[in-house]
């Protein structure tokens, strides 16, 4: 999730990162917000509640499910062991405990 946020939604028109982690071992990220006034979000709280919010729960329940059933109704088991763990993080990912994402997300972001 981290990797699809940031190659999808963190970056301007021109590809540069437009959130970044500005303190790793505190997990402080920094971004512009639509007035041009520098914002902060601690532990990615914000960006972690925007996405909930926008329906990542719902999506990835969808989309995994649909990925690993086949059109008869039955479970590929090969589809389903490699994509069950990283659906079950998206799941189980929430603004109290986002710790998978946002330890991804500060390697990935840091200046």
């Amino acid at each position: 999730m981290a990797h699809f946020a940031k190659d999808h939604f963190l970056k301007d028109d021109d590809g540069k990162l437009k959130y970044v982690c500005t303190d790793p071992g505190r997990q402080t990220f920094k971004y512009k917000d639509e007035l041009g006034d520098i914002q902060k979000d601690v532990k990615a709280k914000k960006l972690t509640k925007i996405l909930i919010d926008a329906g990542l729960k719902e999506k990835n329940n969808t989309l995994a499910v649909d990925w690993w059933t086949s059109d008869e109704g039955k479970i590929n088991n090969d589809r389903f062991t490699t994509l069950q763990p990283k659906a079950s993080e998206i799941h189980s990912m929430s603004e109290v405990d986002n710790t998978l994402f946002v330890n991804e997300l500060s390697a990935i972001t840091t200046l």
